[in-house]
Parts: structure tokens; C-alpha cells; sequence
């Protein structure tokens, strides 16, 4: 499906050509299972519908949207009247403004405080949904739509500012479902001007124009990509001109210009705090450069200012070959698929080979106006991610880990010797409440070898692991060479006398050492022992990444029985199965 070559990279204006282009291409995405997303509001909101749905189109996402009476989201969050369709939402998006929410909002001492009855809300649709919600922050009353203030007042600044409070903080205590919206930022970036219409506010109550609804979906769909397994997981990177001014094997490291207190040095030294701040959130970081190798390597280790070093980098290509062989080569040393890199270089040649002959890898030009590139990962978030776990803070030195064994490998005669010189451990266990979190990321993430790519918010898992008929287990595992923590998951499901693997994944950091055939061995023989000796049932789901694993079952004593709209199912009964645990693992009993 190539969808992106259809859209433009913004959506065209005015909005009816942004609603025309949707009519001719939604169809691009008739067939993906949709994401549904209910808004409950106190304003016109129903204009973001075509931004959404294009942001959503560009990821391959269909999207059902659902739109809540106007000021009724109490009522219909205590009533269960939020369907999408006729289903539960995936995505609840709380959209409000101060003047509906709060009478008093123009009265500069107001008499309640509103900060209970936001938290109010907020714990009902916690508690009565599984959804992930999305909410805002509000507005201050600004003179374009509210009126004029006595010149000095500041107390209605003042207690918006502490009502935005209440609802950071209780972001912060719900990070694993609750996800938040700056609207003062977006307002700050585009301009009141060409964020607010008045006239539209006082005659329908829609008080955004063009530019501010699109950054607003644009927001909400990162939220959406990201639970749908969408979001990028490797940066890779140009040096000269993209890391810091000027080419290091003309210039040499002492002339590149990186100078935090010079122009345009700051700008490329502000542009690595961006780049290490995507490190600390578990993006993976690569060099792809056409340039001497030392040279580059010596200037990351010598230059006074240069933020990244070898730490930060998992792998790197620094040679005279093409950049597109360079991004297979990584691709293939990652482990990584080349659908889930981004690129950024300054030259237009380089960004058009790759478009041309590897249009799944995202490109993101050197920005012309060089001024803009330390905010190019706020103007595009491919990596956004909803939680961020302890795997995402290691993610670098787990790769470079995986690198020594790569190495090490090669050093020995034989796969058989490798695998047992590894000393690799293994632990499997029923998922714990601080593994939650990187549970639903991994069901969110990894593509490769998952049987069913099911996508589960951290509240999904949540309720699984705990009902008696659901169980949930992680595998973490260690080696010589070090932790590369939990990377697996297995999710089962019981009716009756049938156990049904409903998801079974691994990250692709462990392939190729039996790991999977241990963990998903140990995991059913767990549940025959607490279950009872059940008859099983799978399923293998196709996509257009998971094809290494369409032999699992079959190779695990399963039997072909059936298929399905969506893939393949297998059965067969416990005893039947060929559950082992290979002889170079070693396995630390199950624990509940």
C-alpha cells in the first residue's frame, strides 16, 4: 500500500480541496481495521475531522470518528453513551474550553474552584473506559474572543495557569492512559491571528481556523500511531552540514563550526540536544555518512562541543557507498526494518535517491531556512511513544551489546558453539504491575516475529492480567554480554476446556538463539499445570513484516484447522505439542 505517494506532505488548503482529496482516497484504507475515536466536547469540534483523518491516512490508519453532544461528556461518560459505531472507543479525546466548562471564567475571583470537578472527570473516564484519553489544556481568555480586560488584571491569567496545573499534574500521575495536549503551545506557535476566529465563535462556537486544527490532529494521531505499532524506532543521521556546520575532512574538527555561543554553531549544537533527548526516549541512533571514518569518530570523541558521542550511537555506516546500501547494511546489523528509519541529511540528492529507491524510510530534509532544524522533531514526531519504560532508557547500549555478539559469533566455528558459549538465562514469569507499561509497548511495537500484531493500551493489559481466564507472561534475558531485559510476550486466553494464544511476540534483538521455542514451551506448560491439560488453539495474522513467523505453530505440533478473514488458525491438543527447552538455555523456574 502506498499511500504516502498519493498525499501531499501537508494537507491542502482550503478545506473542502483537504476533504476532496480524502473522498478520492480514503479508499486506499477501506480494508484496515479502523481505530475509533470519540470526542466529548463543549465546543465545535467537529471541523477536525478532515485533519485527523488525513494525518491517519498518511499511516496507513482508518479512522471512525464519533462526536459527543454538545456539553453532555458527564452525562455520557456516567451513562456508557460514548460507542464509536457501535463499539467502545479506542481513543477518548476530552475537548474543552474555559468559558463552557467554568461560568465564573470571565469573573476575576471566581467562587469554586473548578480544579475537583476536571479531576472528576477525568477519574470517570479512567475508570469506566479502557480507552486512551487525550485531553487539553485551556486557553487563557484572550481578548479576540472574550473581550477586553482592565489593564493589570492578571488573577484570570493566574488561576487558568493554576487550573492547567491540576491537569498537568494529573498527567503526570496517569502516564500510562492519559496523554496531554499543550493548546497555549500551539496557539504561541501559529499566532492568536491565525488560530482564533471570532466570528465563527460567536456564530457556531468553532473557534479554531486552519493551522490550529491541523496541529491539534496532528497531535492526537501521533497518539494513534503509536498505538497502532506505527511510530519510527531508528534515527538515522547525516554528519557534514547536518550535525554541525561545515565538512570535517576539509575543515577539520577544530574548523566545524559547533560553537554554543556562535551562529550558525548553536543551531547545529541545539539540534544534538534534540537528537539526545529522542536517545533518552529509546530511539535508536545511527550515523550514515559519506566521509573518512576516523575523521568522523575523532571529531565525536575530541570536539569541545559536540553533545553526541560513541555512547549514544548504536551503529554506523561511514564510508564512500551509496546511502542506500548503507541503510540496508544497518537495516540488516539492527535488525531493523527499513520502514521504521528516519532519515536527515542536507542534501537534496542523497533525500532523493532514498525517496526514490526506499520510500518506506521516512525523509526528513536539513531544513532550508536553517534556523528551524533544532525544532524538526516537534514540526514531525515519527517516534512519539506513550510511556517510556527502563528497555527505552538502555535501548543504545543493548544494541551495542548485540553487536559483541554479533562479533563474537563470527569468532567461532559453529552456531551450536556460539549458542552455547553465550550462557544465555532466561526468565519467564506472569507480568508484574511495573512491567505493564512495556507490555502494551511491545504489543504496540514490534512487527517482526508477532503472530497476531494485536495492539494493547497498558489499561487492556492491565485487565487481562488480571482476570482469572486471561494470563500474561513476560520473557527477560541475559547473557555474557549483558541484559537485554523483557523482550517477550505471551498472552493466553481460556474458555472452557480451550487455551487460545491470543499474542505471542519477541523482540527482534533475541531472535535466532531457540528463545522463542523455550519461552512459548514454558509458558503453555505453566498454564496445563494451573489450567488443566487443555486442547490450544493459534493463530497466525499476515502483515507485510511478521512472514518469518508464519511456520511457528506447525513447527511447535500444531496442525492447520481453519481459515480466517484476517489469517490462519492451528490447534492441537497439550500432550501433542513439542514443548522443549533447548539444552544451551538456562531457565529460571516460572513465578506468578
Amino acid at each position: 500500500m502506498d499511500v504516502n505517494s498519493k498525499l501531499p506532505v501537508s494537507p491542502p488548503r482550503p478545506v473542502s480541496a483537504l476533504i476532496g482529496l480524502l473522498d478520492r482516497q480514503e479508499g486506499l484504507v477501506r480494508d484496515v481495521h479502523p481505530v475509533r475515536v470519540m470526542f466529548l466536547r463543549n465546543f465545535t469540534i467537529e471541523p477536525i475531522a478532515p485533519f485527523l483523518k488525513y494525518h491517519l491516512l498518511r499511516d496507513e490508519i482508518r479512522a471512525e470518528l464519533g462526536f459527543g453532544n454538545y456539553g453532555d461528556y458527564v452525562q455520557a461518560i456516567l451513562s456508557g453513551d460514548i460507542k464509536v459505531n457501535g463499539s467502545d472507543p479506542d481513543v477518548i479525546v476530552s475537548s474543552l474550553l474555559l468559558e463552557p466548562f467554568h461560568k465564573d471564567f470571565e469573573i476575576s475571583n471566581w467562587e469554586d474552584d473548578p480544579g475537583p470537578r476536571i479531576e472528576a472527570l477525568f477519574d470517570a473516564i479512567l475508570e469506566r473506559t479502557r480507552a486512551v484519553v487525550v485531553a487539553n489544556t485551556f486557553l487563557r481568555p484572550d481578548p479576540v474572543l472574550f473581550g477586553h480586560r482592565r489593564a493589570g488584571d492578571r488573577s484570570l491569567d493566574i488561576r487558568t495557569t493554576g487550573l492547567n496545573q491540576v491537569i498537568r499534574e494529573y498527567a503526570e500521575f496517569h502516564p500510562s492512559r492519559f496523554v496531554l495536549i499543550d493548546f497555549e503551545a500551539i496557539l504561541m506557535r501559529f499566532g492568536a491571528k491565525a488560530s482564533l476566529d471570532a466570528r465563527s465563535w460567536y456564530s457556531s462556537l468553532a473557534p479554531f481556523r486552519f493551522d490550529f486544527l491541523d496541529r491539534y490532529a496532528r497531535e492526537i494521531g501521533n497518539v494513534i500511531r503509536s498505538l497502532r505499532g506505527h511510530a519510527k524506532k531508528c534515527l538515522v543521521l547525516d554528519c557534514d552540514n547536518t550535525l554541525w556546520g561545515g565538512v570535517v575532512g576539509e575543515d577539520g574538527i577544530k574548523g566545524v563550526d559547533l560553537d554554543p555561543n556562535g551562529n550558525p554553531g548553536r543551531i547545529y549544537y541545539d539540534f544534538q540536544k534534540s537528537v539526545l533527548q529522542l536517545e533518552s526516549r529509546g530511539v535508536v541512533l545511527a550515523l550514515c555518512s559519506k566521509n573518512n571514518e576516523e575523521d568522523v569518530l575523532d571529531l565525536l570523541d575530541q570536539h569541545p562541543h559536540c553533545l553526541l558521542n560513541r555512547d549514544h550511537i548504536a551503529a554506523h555506516r561511514i564510508n564512500w557507498l551509496p546511502k542506500h546500501q548503507n541503510l540496508s547494511s544497518l537495516s540488516d546489523e539492527l535488525n531493523l526494518s527499513t520502514d521504521s528509519m528516519v532519515f536527515v541529511d542536507d542534501s537534496e540528492v542523497e533525500q532523493g535517491l532514498i525517496e526514490s529507491l526506499m520510500p518506506e524510510v521516512m525523509v526528513l530534509p536539513v531544513p532550508q531556512k536553517l534556523h528551524q532544524l533544532p525544532r524538526l522533531f516537534l514540526e514531525h514526531d515519527p517516534f512519539d511513544v506513550l510511556s517510556k519504560t527502563e528497555e527505552d532508557r538502555s535501548r543504545t547500549r543493548m544494541y551495542q551489546e548485540q553487536q559483541g555478539r554479533k562479533r563474537y559469533k563470527e569468532r567461532l566455528g559453529s552456531v551450536e558453539e556460539y549458542l552455547k558459549s553465550l550462557g544465555t538465562c532466561v526468565r519467564v514469569h506472569e507480568a508484574t504491575s511495573e512491567e505493564i507499561a512495556r507490555v502494551s509497548q511491545l504489543t504496540q511495537k514490534t512487527n517482526q516475529f508477532n503472530l497476531t500484531t494485536r495492539r494493547y493500551s497498558e489499561a487492556e493489559i492491565q485487565a487481562m492480567a488480571g482476570d482469572e481466564e486471561s494470563a500474561v507472561y513476560t520473557l527477560s534475558v541475559s547473557d555474557r554480554f549483558g541484559d537485554s531485559g523483557l523482550t517477550g510476550v505471551f498472552i493466553a486466553k481460556r474458555k472452557q476446556e480451550t487455551g487460545r494464544v491470543d499474542t505471542f511476540l519477541m523482540s527482534c534483538r533475541v531472535l535466532g538463539r531457540e528463545l522463542e521455542t523455550a519461552f512459548a514451551s514454558e509458558c503453555i506448560n505453566h498454564l496445563c499445570a494451573s489450567w488443566g491439560n487443555l486442547y490450544w488453539t493459534a493463530e497466525y495474522i499476515p502483515t507485510s513484516k511478521n512472514e518469518q513467523t508464519a511456520d511457528f505453530w506447525p513447527s511447535f505440533g500444531m496442525e492447520q484447522t481453519g481459515k480466517t478473514k484476517e489469517g490462519v488458525t492451528f490447534s492441537a491438543d497439550a500432550q501433542d505439542l513439542k514443548l522443549t527447552v533447548p539444552s544451551h538455555i538456562s531457565l529460571e523456574p516460572v513465578t506468578t
